[in-house]
């Protein structure tokens, strides 16, 4: 089943340690300066397993771009009131209470199959399914994701844990004392396009047995290890177009002005984002190439 990519947010495991063959590395020239690009995918590979030209730049860029903060660690160029406009969007405790308060109930998302499921994952967890019905969706879906957690761990199952991909960037570049900055943060998306992300990463999440999911989340890295942009795009589950408006097309729109002028005053920079927003249709790469950067795949080092 197609359903990897609402695991992008949730899951916090690789596969078994290999190399990567083709990263999606890509160089950006423009008015005689150079910046790089990584096309990630947030779970599945290990930084360790990319070649020395694609993680020497981390170390060696003026910057890095991340496509967005959730926390892992506290940027360097992250205003305090941002933070502290995070901290108030991820009172769950509060929303909860609203949403009782005002019968916002976030049952009719799903079908009675996925809800059952949804019930059961919960109560194995002595949560209350009481209040569920009015859990606001980014707090649901951890507990959506526990069972597949549980199987990972207990299971001996050959997908190791491990840090994100977006995590590792940020560490290492923390640990060479380069400064990081988020194109985006989870309070600048609207509302609307976070609910859209996690009622489909939960919908998908309960679609298919565990089992199903741990080969998915194999079967793309391996894709995405190869470096072939067809067997990536092919493994990744079809957004509706509203999603996928929200969450590629506006967000690639709103990063380019970030992107062209931080290459202008402080290249090289490292920019790394999910890989759809560097190969899908509508994505960075052509915008860049319109705005007369010259794009090329960097596969070897130079």
């Amino acid at each position: 089943m197609k359903n990897t990519f609402g695991l992008f947010l949730l899951l916090l495991i690789c596969a078994a340690c290999s190399t990567v063959k083709k990263p999606f590395f890509w160089k950006l020239e423009k008015d005689g300066k150079t910046s790089y690009a990584l096309g990630t995918i947030h779970a599945g590979v290990d930084i360790r397993e990319f070649p020395d030209y694609v993680t020497d730049k981390i170390e060696t860029s003026h910057l890095i771009l991340l496509e967005t903060d959730l926390g892992y660690y506290k940027s360097t160029l992250r205003p305090l009131e941002t933070q502290a406009k995070t901290a108030k969007i991820f009172d769950y405790a509060k929303q909860l209470k609203e949403n009782i308060k005002k019968k916002k109930s976030i049952k009719p998302l799903f079908t009675d199959k996925e809800w059952t499921v949804i019930v059961e994952r919960a109560q194995e967890l002595k949560v209350n399914t009481e209040t569920l019905e009015y859990y606001p969706l980014p707090a649901l879906a951890p507990l959506v994701l526990r069972e597949y957690k549980t199987y990972v761990n207990h299971k001996q199952h050959d997908v190791a844990r491990a840090r994100p991909l977006d995590a590792s960037i940020e560490r290492r570049a923390m640990d060479a004392n380069v400064p990081i900055f988020h194109l985006d943060t989870i309070e600048r998306m609207s509302p609307s396009c976070l609910d859209k992300l996690y009622t489909f990463a939960i919908k998908n999440n309960v679609s298919d047995t565990t089992y199903e999911r741990i080969e998915d989340l194999v079967k793309l890295s391996d894709a995405y290890k190869s470096g072939e942009e067809k067997l990536v795009l092919e493994m990744t589950s079809p957004m509706k177009e509203d999603l996928k408006k929200c969450l590629l097309k506006e967000r690639n729109e709103h990063w380019m002005s970030v992107i062209e002028k931080n290459h202008t005053a402080q290249s090289p920079v490292f920019i790394a984002g999910g890989i759809l927003h560097f190969i899908d249709e509508d994505n960075i790469l052509l915008s860049l190439q319109e705005r007369g950067f010259k794009v090329s795949r960097v596969l070897r080092a130079e």
